[in-house]
């Protein structure tokens, strides 16, 4: 499959989700998903092992082990829409303790016979900081998603009849 740009590549949240029970079926069986308009930057996504130093006296050398695994926070930028369903949810959700699912489709199906690789995860939003640059830059808003669960990658293929 050939590489792809982000262009196109479309964001959604859903309603509150168990963090500990989240799994693809579970993620995928979702319905009520809201479109987030305008994004910007989506950030990162995945997990990450943290790095646990471990010195070793007797090698003389520090030893890096992995640690615990952590989806960290992926920062969403937005071109500011007031009117947009998907950033008030945003807005509504970053006011709350809870988790909640989100679906990144990806634009990067490599022709017509495929369908774009989904990615599921389940957030906690964390900040939701409006952003005013000069007087010739777009207003944005930017969102601190800490992502609490694994993130399910269903990549693009053919689908089955």
């Amino acid at each position: 499959m050939a590489a792809s740009t982000t262009s196109e590549s479309v964001l959604f949240i859903a309603g509150v989700i168990d963090e500990d029970t989240a799994t693809l079926a579970s993620m995928k069986a979702l319905t009520g998903w809201i479109e987030i308009g305008e994004t910007n930057n989506l950030g990162d996504i995945g997990d990450e092992s943290s790095a646990v130093d471990a010195p070793s006296i007797g090698r003389g050398r520090n030893r890096t082990l992995k640690g615990v695994r952590s989806g960290g926070v992926q920062s969403l930028v937005v071109n500011r829409d007031p009117l947009d369903a998907g950033q008030r949810a945003l807005i509504a959700a970053e006011k709350t303790k809870f988790t909640y699912a989100f679906k990144l489709v990806a634009s990067d199906a490599p022709d017509e016979d495929y369908v774009n690789s989904v990615f599921y995860y389940g957030a906690k939003v964390m900040s939701g900081r409006v952003n005013l640059q000069g007087q010739d830059a777009v207003t944005m808003r930017a969102f601190g998603l800490a992502i609490q669960t694994e993130t399910f990658e269903e990549p693009a293929h053919v689908p089955t009849p």
